[in-house]
């Protein structure tokens, strides 16, 4: 049990990471090479091979060889729906949290 809750913990690092979800989200649209991503999300080329090695490494993305390039895409469709369900239950927390707010700032406080 101690090691499932280890792995899903670290696995969440990276969903826990905005840069990653950009990566993912960049990729969801369209498979891209490097480059691509390093120049859409303006990053340098190191740091993007860093943050590209750390998904494929998760195995949320893979690469196919075109040549000299790697054009990477979603290795998983499933993860693509669990950051959707995380994305909808962060969305309802907050807007339960803002109508709170509004009707404790409406109570005249």
């Amino acid at each position: 049990m101690t090691d499932m809750i280890n792995l899903i913990a670290n696995f969440s690092k990276i969903l826990a990471d905005p840069v990653k979800l950009r990566i993912i989200k960049l990729l969801k649209e369209n498979n891209r090479t490097s480059k691509e991503i390093q120049e859409i999300l303006d990053l340098s080329q190191s740091y993007a091979s860093t943050q590209l090695k750390k998904l494929k490494d998760k195995g949320i993305i893979e690469f196919n060889k075109e040549g000299k390039n790697k054009r990477y895409n979603i290795a998983d469709q499933k993860i693509l729906a669990i950051i959707s369900e995380i994305g909808d239950f962060v969305i309802k927390r907050e807007k339960e949290r803002l109508s709170k707010i509004a009707r404790f700032e409406a109570s005249g406080f």
